[in-house]
């Protein structure tokens, strides 16, 4: 019985499923081209939306992607920037000080960190083509920095105030008392044998 009933129930849908094509088919162009295109957004109107919905998200995580690559060049440029505005300074203190001295002046850079013999020494990029000479003060705007330890050809060793094994003759300039300078543990700079009394 059940069988029956669901074959009457199928013949009925094909029925109607003919009947709304033969009545379809007899409609005017312009009266089918609006049911179609309504059908059309009734039934894919969802799939319409994921479809604009996945397209506005793959467009803001493009979007996404362009903006983090021009803050990180913003920032890089921004570091470049910082880099040399304090080259600036460091120069334009440079050529005040040398300005401001009666000495003659070799700039020179910091190219490395001396190791082995001198390990609390700095390599310069200036040698004895450049006019240095072994034993030379080693100053910056800032004071002393240490002495010529050796010198090559296109660099030296500077033996730095806190290499334990440099001693030098000071002066303070407020008190004008004399001592020697000295770092006993490579770390501080102290100001050792001054006279009884001063």
């Amino acid at each position: 019985m059940n069988q029956k009933a669901e074959s009457v129930k199928g013949f009925w849908i094909w029925l109607v499923i003919l009947f709304i094509a033969l009545v379809l088919y007899g409609l005017p162009g312009n009266v089918k081209e609006k049911i179609s295109s309504t059908v059309r957004l009734v039934f894919f109107s969802p799939f319409l939306w994921v479809n604009s919905q996945y397209n506005i998200m793959e467009n803001n995580f493009a979007l996404y992607i362009r903006t983090e690559r021009e803050l990180a060049r913003a920032k890089m440029e921004l570091n470049e920037l910082i880099e040399a505005k304090i080259e600036n300074q460091r120069l334009r203190k440079l050529l005040d000080f040398e300005e401001k001295s009666d000495y003659v002046i070799i700039l020179a850079e910091v190219v490395g960190i001396g190791t082995g013999r001198y390990p609390s020494g700095l390599i310069i990029n200036k040698g004895t083509d450049d006019g240095i000479k072994q034993d030379m003060p080693v100053i910056t705007p800032d004071g002393v920095v240490g002495k010529v330890r050796s010198v090559g050809s296109t660099s030296s060793v500077v033996q730095i105030l806190l290499d334990p094994a440099l001693k030098i003759s000071v002066l303070d300039q407020r008190s004008r008392v004399k001592g020697i300078l000295d770092s006993p543990d490579g770390k501080t700079i102290i100001m050792d044998q001054v006279p009884q009394g001063e």
